[in-house]
C-alpha cells in the first residue's frame, strides 16, 4: 500500500510531465502557427510577415484569378446542371428556317458549372467533306476536356450529297451574297484553264466520279462531254457552260446555319464570347475564311484556325467585303498534301489539286499576304525565327505580329505530311497555346442572342 506522501510524489510528478510535455509541444510546433497574427501596413518587416504583409515586406502578393471574360446569357438562364454536366458530351437538333434539321454535339470539360464567372471559352470545329458531329479527332476531345474549354462540332448540310459547308465559287449561289456587288459575282475568269482573275472553282475535270449535284443548286446539267469543261459564259455571268462538277458543296447557307449555332450555344451554356474560336479540317477549313468575310460572323470569333484547308481563288477577289478584319489566324498545310496544296503549282498564288485534277485553290503565302495587308502588317512585322519546337520536330512555322500586346499575330505552319487531320498529335494544344493569349477585341455583335 502507497503512503500519503508517495501519493503527493506520484501526482507531483504527474503534473511535471503534463507541464513539460505542454512546453515541449511548444517547441516544436513551428513558430508561425502559434505567432500572433502580423499587423499589416505598419511599414515593419518583422518575423513572418514576407507572404503575409507583402506592403510592409516589398514583396508582390500572389496573383488572384480575376475573370475577364464576356458571360453569356446561359450563364444565367441556360440550361442547369441536370442537363449540362461537366465532362459530359450532348447531341442536339438545330433548325435554321426552312433548311434541314442537322445535329451538333457539344462537350463540356471537366471544370463545366453552369454559372462559370466570366463563362468557358469555346472551340468551333468544323468536319471535312462527308463528316459529320461525330468526327472531332481523339486529340481535341482529350485536350478540351483536361483544358478547360467546350468544344462544338456541327453537321454540315447534306442535301443530295455528302454533308459539307457552302464555300465561294464551290456552288451556284441563288443570289448575290450581302456585301458583294453584282459585278463581283459575275465577275469570272474568261476560261477554266487560264490564270483565275475571278472566283474560279476548278479547271477541266473530266472524271465523273467528281460530278456533284446538291438538291438545294437546282437544276444541274450533266457534262455534255466537250472538253471545255468550266468555261464562263460572259454572257450568262454567273452560270456556268452545261456542267456542275464545281458544285461540290452544298447551296444552303451554311453561314446563317453557324450564326444560328452561335446563338444557340450562347444561351445554353455559360460561355465567355470573347474566347470562341473556330477550326475546320478539309472543307470545314476552307468554310472558315466564308465565317471571316460574312459580317453576320466575322466578329463572333476570337480567331481563326484552318487546318488543310484554304479558300478557291473567288475569295481574293471578296476580301474587301471584311466588315472587321479578323486578327489572329493559325493556319496548317501539309507539306507534301496532294488535295488542298499549301504551295503555288497552277498560277500565281494558286495551287492546283492535282489529286483529283481540277480543283483550285489559294496559296498559303497569299492567304497570309491578304490577312497581313487587312491588318496593316507588312514583312517587316516577320517574327525571325518563330520556333515551334515544343510542339512538333515536323513543323515549319512563320510568323508576323506587330509590335503591340493587341496587335494582330498571323502564323502559317507547314506539317511534314499529307491531307491530314490533325497533322500531328501536339496540334490541339498548339491551337489553344495561341488561343488563350488572344480574346476577341472587335467585341460580339449582340448582347444576348435569341436563336
Amino acid at each position: 500500500m502507497k503512503s500519503v506522501s508517495d501519493t503527493r510524489r506520484l501526482h507531483t510528478l504527474n503534473a511535471f510531465i503534463s507541464v513539460f510535455s505542454v512546453f515541449l509541444l511548444l517547441c516544436i510546433v513551428p513558430g508561425n502557427a502559434l505567432a500572433a497574427k502580423p499587423v499589416c501596413g505598419n511599414e515593419i518587416c518583422e518575423g513572418n510577415e514576407s507572404k503575409s504583409c507583402p506592403e510592409d515586406c516589398g514583396d508582390e502578393p500572389d496573383p488572384q484569378p480575376s475573370p475577364s471574360g464576356i458571360e453569356s446569357c446561359g450563364c444565367e438562364t441556360g440550361l442547369d446542371s441536370s442537363a449540362a454536366r461537366a465532362g459530359r458530351a450532348y447531341v442536339r437538333d438545330l433548325t435554321v428556317d426552312t433548311n434541314p434539321t442537322t445535329k451538333y454535339e457539344v462537350r463540356l470539360p471537366s471544370n463545366y458549372k453552369v454559372n462559370k464567372k466570366g463563362g468557358h471559352p469555346v472551340l468551333v470545329y468544323l468536319h471535312g467533306w462527308g463528316g459529320s458531329h461525330r468526327s472531332l479527332p481523339t486529340q481535341f476531345a482529350r485536350h478540351a476536356k483536361s483544358n478547360g474549354y467546350i468544344v462544338v462540332t456541327p453537321t454540315g448540310y447534306g442535301d443530295g450529297g455528302r454533308n459539307s459547308w457552302n464555300g465561294i465559287r464551290s456552288a451556284k449561289l441563288a443570289t448575290c451574297p450581302s456585301g458583294y456587288t453584282e459585278a463581283d459575282c459575275d465577275a469570272g475568269p474568261p476560261s477554266g484553264t487560264s490564270t483565275p482573275s475571278g472566283p474560279s472553282t476548278c479547271v477541266d475535270i473530266d472524271d465523273s466520279r467528281f460530278d456533284y449535284c446538291y438538291e438545294s443548286c437546282g437544276d444541274c446539267p450533266k457534262w455534255d462531254g466537250s472538253p471545255a469543261r468550266n468555261t464562263w459564259n460572259e454572257e450568262l455571268g454567273t452560270d456556268l457552260d452545261g456542267d456542275y462538277t464545281c458544285y461540290w458543296t452544298t447551296c444552303l447557307d451554311s453561314v446563317a446555319q453557324i450564326e444560328a449555332l452561335l446563338d444557340t450555344i450562347e444561351q445554353d451554356y455559360c460561355v465567355d464570347r470573347s474566347m470562341i474560336w473556330v477550326t475546320g479540317c478539309s472543307n470545314g477549313g476552307m468554310f472558315l475564311y466564308e465565317l471571316a468575310k460574312d459580317d453576320r460572323t466575322s466578329n463572333r470569333f476570337a480567331g481563326y484556325l484552318p487546318q488543310v484547308g484554304s479558300p478557291h481563288p473567288g475569295f481574293q477577289q471578296y476580301n474587301q467585303s471584311l466588315v472587321s478584319p479578323p486578327k489572329y489566324f493559325m493556319g496548317f498545310w501539309g507539306e507534301s498534301d496532294t488535295v488542298v496544296p499549301g504551295k503555288g503549282n497552277f498560277a500565281e498564288g494558286v495551287a492546283l489539286d492535282t489529286n483529283s485534277n481540277g480543283w483550285l485553290y489559294m496559296t498559303a503565302d497569299s492567304i497570309v499576304d491578304q490577312w497581313l495587308s487587312l491588318n496593316e502588317l507588312s514583312e517587316d512585322d516577320r517574327v525571325d525565327p518563330y520556333d515551334a519546337s515544343a510542339y512538333s520536330s515536323s513543323l515549319d512555322c512563320k510568323a508576323w505580329k506587330g509590335p503591340a500586346a493587341e496587335d494582330a499575330e498571323i502564323i502559317s505552319c507547314f506539317v511534314q505530311g499529307g491531307h491530314s487531320c490533325p497533322g500531328f498529335g501536339d496540334m490541339p494544344r498548339m491551337m489553344w497555346d495561341f488561343a488563350e493569349i488572344h480574346p476577341n477585341t472587335s467585341g460580339p455583335i449582340n448582347d444576348c442572342p435569341v436563336p
